[in-house]
């Protein structure tokens, strides 16, 4: 009688149980922190004889332009730029003028930008490069 007991109670103890159980998630009591993302971009300089590379501290309202700007005062590079419509153009780096032959031109990520260098917003993580090299017209 008592081995049908117990057949019965693990007969009914085992329907009871879901068909499928969830992963039980044990707290072992040490917290995990979580660091936030670098608020930094990287910044390259490429005159076609030196390449320079940089970080900048970015805000929620960095672009291209405040980049440069950013690290042309760290580094003491001399920067010029001309105003338009469509916003900034970086006319010259430290001495090396726009031409028919060369400009400065800019690429976030790898792709080079669609409007004026002021105009271009970046953020955490990106690359800004700034490369000094024949315009396509």
């Amino acid at each position: 009688m008592k081995l049908a007991f117990l057949i019965i109670t693990a007969i009914v103890v085992a329907g009871c149980q879901p068909a499928n159980p969830e992963p039980t998630q044990v707290t072992t009591g040490v917290m995990e922190t979580v660091t936030p993302q670098s608020q930094t971009v990287t910044v390259v300089v490429d005159d076609g004889l030196k390449v320079a590379t940089y970080s900048a501290t970015v805000n929620n309202e960095a672009t291209a332009l405040s980049v440069l700007n950013q690290i042309a005062e760290k580094a003491q590079l001399t920067v010029l730029i001309k105003k338009y419509d469509f916003g900034s153009l970086v006319t010259s780096i430290n001495g090396q003028q726009n031409s028919a032959k060369r400009a400065w031109i800019y690429l976030v990520n790898g792709k080079s930008g669609e409007v004026g260098a002021d105009q271009k917003a970046v953020k955490p993580g990106d690359t800004v490069e700034w490369k000094f090299i024949q315009p396509i017209y």
